[in-house]
């Protein structure tokens, strides 16, 4: 058996520019994720941490720099840079999983495309709390924004989709402003005046997404809007209800009539345009995900 890579790499094209990314079963049965970049491919596992390896007999190195900040224990350089090495990873796979959940939607398998949106949301929480702990440990300042961003549009834009998948509209909605909110919060953390945010290209695209949405599925009122307004009249019985409807997840949901009127693609920002416009990426290794296409 060859190990020349061309042998994987001959049938599958990468544009420039753009990322590609396959599913395919392991040597062991188990599915893998493969992410085609320039010089080859990287292969992870889908759950857990992506490179499969375990941290000091834990599944992880934030589960141990967790554990040692909890005990009191000091945290050594070794164990901070393996916690950015870890960002590195789950940041590749959560690029990989949007890319196969939007080829899972083209060919109309919503289930599937559920699951990798949700994998795909679920890593990007994983950066962030790691990112978290590394700006701790570095003690750095709240203006060195990094990957935040980037992570924070990505996580807005794929969770109102993932509600778009589930037929979850309001929800969906909902998603789409707060990341708006949370993006301009931060922008405005490291001196963005209102201008400049209404001129981010990040939050436009997610308010522009949400009122498609809101046109799109007829809804003038998201659940949560629709709350606050039975609060304020004081009617407490529509306030019940409507809380009852929010808890359970019960928003308006119906089959889609036509698919979903998305922002165009060009429209949405980039990772380079972020790291380009709020910070150098400190918490980039020098991987491909600062200078690629967002995965979409």
């Amino acid at each position: 058996m060859s190990l020349d890579l061309d042998q994987i790499m001959c049938d599958w094209e990468c544009a420039t520019g753009e990322i590609s990314a396959r599913s395919v079963p392991g040597v062991d049965g188990r599915e893998v994720l493969q992410l085609r970049i320039e010089l080859g491919v990287l292969q992870m596992f889908l759950d857990g941490r992506p490179d499969g390896v375990r941290y000091r007999d834990l599944p992880s190195a934030f589960d141990f720099v967790s554990r040692a900040r909890r005990a009191g224990e000091e945290v050594c350089d070794t164990d901070v840079r393996e916690l950015e090495r870890e960002i590195t990873q789950y940041n590749y796979r959560r690029l990989a999983l949007a890319v196969i959940a939007e080829d899972a939607m083209r060919r109309e398998e919503p289930d599937h495309a559920g699951q990798q949106l949700m994998r795909a949301v679920r890593d990007i929480d994983q950066c962030l709390r790691r990112i978290s702990v590394v700006d701790e440990l570095r003690q750095r300042g709240p203006e060195q924004v990094g990957l935040r961003p980037t992570l924070l549009f990505n996580r807005g834009r794929l969770a109102s989709q993932l509600r778009v998948v589930q037929g979850r509209y309001d929800e969906a909605i909902s998603e789409a402003e707060r990341a708006a909110g949370t993006l301009e919060e931060l922008l405005q953390s490291v001196g963005l005046d209102s201008e400049q945010c209404d001129d981010d290209p990040g939050i436009q695209y997610l308010k522009q997404l949400a009122a498609r949405l809101r046109k799109q599925y007829a809804i003038p009122h998201t659940l949560q809007e629709q709350l606050d307004a039975a609060i304020e009249n004081e009617d407490f019985e529509a306030a019940a209800r409507l809380r009852e409807r929010i808890r359970s997840g019960r928003a308006a949901s119906r089959p889609p009539e036509a698919e979903l009127d998305l922002p165009r693609e060009e429209f949405a920002p980039t990772d380079a345009e972020f790291f380009s416009e709020y910070g150098d990426g400190e918490e980039d290794d020098g991987g491909p995900f600062a200078d690629d296409d967002d995965g979409r």
